[in-house]
């Protein structure tokens, strides 16, 4: 408290005037527009990271598939994997049942799946390349291409993302699914595995 002299004879004590705590409405409206910027750039922050969760978890996936499928080719004369993929694989690729820890589920893929029970053929996020490897009822069970006559095995699809479980040229098949933000993974014969750009695959059929 401040004491200020009024006369020789007394004192008044004086208080000083209080500033006032409230926000103008100015600086409320600075307040509110800073963090809805914020709320914008986390928002944006956190789809990055989970996209690039779920791409890094397909491209698992399919690394995991590529060696269950290296492992059958092992066993079965180097033959590729035939059309029923799923009970070739079986007895090489565990966790068979559907659901989020199943590597053949593509944390990306939207659509609907069921979470009990084994797998079908409508089920996995993956598709094989049927225009190399063929399609059934021709040989459904037994594949009829030995990995050895893949000429160029590094640029040629086995499986990729897909929106059913084969990709045919021949047929205008078009079930390349690019749902890693405008990209899609890919298992190529080799064992290597890629994430592939529209532009990368605008011919994506001449690679299979």
């Amino acid at each position: 408290m401040t004491c200020i002299p009024v006369s020789t004879r007394a004192r008044r004590c004086l208080a000083p005037h209080p500033r006032s705590a409230a926000f103008t409405l100015t600086e409320l409206l600075v307040c509110v527009a800073i963090i809805g910027v914020l709320a914008a750039i986390l928002c944006a922050v956190l789809s990055s990271v989970r996209t690039s969760s779920e791409k890094a978890r397909c491209l698992s996936n399919l690394r995991q598939i590529g060696t269950a499928a290296a492992a059958y080719s092992a066993d079965h004369k180097q033959s590729s994997v035939p059309p029923a993929f799923l009970g070739a694989l079986a007895d090489y690729l565990p966790q068979q049942a559907i659901g989020p820890a199943s590597p053949w589920f593509c944390p990306a893929d939207s659509r609907q799946k069921t979470t009990t029970g084994n797998l079908t053929y409508n089920d996995p996020s993956y598709a094989y390349n049927g225009q190399r490897i063929g399609l059934p009822p021709t040989w459904w069970t037994t594949s009829q291409v030995r990995l050895p006559a893949i000429a160029t095995p590094a640029r040629t699809v086995y499986f990729s993302d897909a929106k059913a479980y084969y990709m045919n040229k021949a047929q205008a098949n078009r079930n390349a699914d690019f749902r890693h933000g405008g990209t899609l993974n890919a298992l190529f014969f080799d064992g290597h595995v890629e994430n592939l750009s529209f532009a990368d695959t605008a011919d994506f059929y001449d690679l299979l």
